[in-house]
């Protein structure tokens, strides 16, 4: 097989392409791709724990320790001792990650235009699909 027909390829082509987009759009809020998505999750799920994130987004734990680390550094998390079990840490955002919130969601929505501007609305639209499709439990 030619490696340019393996979905691996294809797929792992077209991630870099709209890494490159998003980290691009982040880059003035001074967090990466990742860690935007990191940072919208816990909007929804604030306090949760550090294997939560690691299961929702695929990641190995030591990864999202990582990540966690740098966005503590820059004040948009921190970590908070369980009161039930001390050696967990619920991971929770800080007004900062508030006060940069709507930035974060236009520089996404950036992204997502520019990528859509590349396939247009409808294959777009089903690109997205598709994918969901792949990595549905």
């Amino acid at each position: 097989m030619e490696i340019r027909n393996c979905i691996n390829y294809i797929l792992h082509r077209g991630q870099q392409t709209v890494v490159q987009v998003f980290r691009k759009e982040l880059q003035p809020l001074d967090i990466t791709p990742v860690q935007y998505g990191i940072l919208i999750y816990l909007i929804t799920e604030n306090g949760c724990l550090s294997s939560d994130i690691a299961k929702e987004f695929g990641l190995e734990s030591s990864t999202v320790t990582g990540i966690i680390d740098r966005l503590e550094q820059k004040g948009l998390l921190k970590r908070k001792a369980k009161p039930n079990d001390r050696r967990a840490n619920s991971i929770e955002i800080t007004p900062k990650t508030l006060n940069i919130f709507d930035d974060m969601v236009a520089a996404s929505e950036r992204g997502n235009e520019i990528i859509e501007q590349k396939l247009g609305k409808e294959d777009f639209i089903k690109l997205k699909e598709l994918l969901s499709r792949i990595y549905e439990e």
